[in-house]
């Protein structure tokens, strides 16, 4: 399947010569759909390695959760993030700046979440693995310069539709560091939404506002942020 078979009408414009509205099929974007996921993950690595150059983020962090310290009943996403919460901290406070980061989520083969991180500097691997351990992580920690310029080739094997579809739907892949936007979103010039059909799709959904509401914009920004 090379194309998104969920098309949705999401957007229309206004003919200047006749007047005409024209409507635009948009991909679903969902996660799960081959198409979409492969765009995504092709797209991400591209943004991914943006960042890298523009911010240089060199050294590339392998954070690894050990099982045995997720405690019985604890869903291992909300371990992982809360985690990741305290490393951060860590970092900070070490460092007494703002360290840049882009993070990506991973799934082991054996279904457990881990965490890919390119950083901004070098850390030091023993006081990583002394944070992480720390923090409820685990022992297994790796760091490695990268080549700035081979980021995208670096994350191929990491960022994929394979990956991004393994992950559960609502659980963030990429997360970054305040100051680093990996996509802008902006709207296709002469474009706008279908604001009826967003309306039917908000009540199907059981959102209780209409799309005139500044909540129903800001949640479907996304869907503008590439151009047709």
């Amino acid at each position: 399947m090379d194309r998104c078979s969920n098309l949705r009408n999401f957007i229309i414009r206004t003919d200047p010569e006749t007047g005409d509205e024209i409507h635009k099929r948009l991909p679903c974007k969902r996660r799960g759909c081959e198409p979409c996921d492969r765009q995504k993950a092709s797209g991400m690595r591209k943004d991914i390695a943006r960042a890298a150059e523009a911010h240089h983020l060199q050294r590339f962090v392998t954070l690894t959760f050990d099982p045995k310290k997720i405690p019985y009943g604890i869903d291992p996403f909300d371990y992982a993030a809360v985690t990741w919460g305290k490393m951060r901290t860590y970092l900070e406070r070490r460092y007494q700046n703002h360290v840049l980061f882009v993070r990506v989520l991973e799934l082991h083969v054996s279904g457990m979440p881990h965490y890919h991180v390119l950083v901004d500097r070098f850390i030091p691997v023993a006081w990583l693995r002394e944070a992480w351990t720390a923090v409820g992580g685990g022992s297994q920690v790796d760091i490695e310069f990268v080549d700035v310029h081979s980021v995208s080739g670096y994350l191929a094997g990491y960022i994929t539709k394979q990956a991004l579809a393994g992950l559960p739907r609502w659980r963030r892949w990429v997360t970054t560091a305040r100051g680093i936007v990996l996509r802008l979103k902006r709207a296709p010039a002469g474009w706008r939404f279908n604001a009826g059909y967003w309306d039917e799709h908000l009540r199907d959904l059981g959102f209780p506002f209409r799309f005139g509401d500044g909540k129903a914009a800001e949640l479907y920004e996304v869907v503008l942020a590439d151009p047709p």
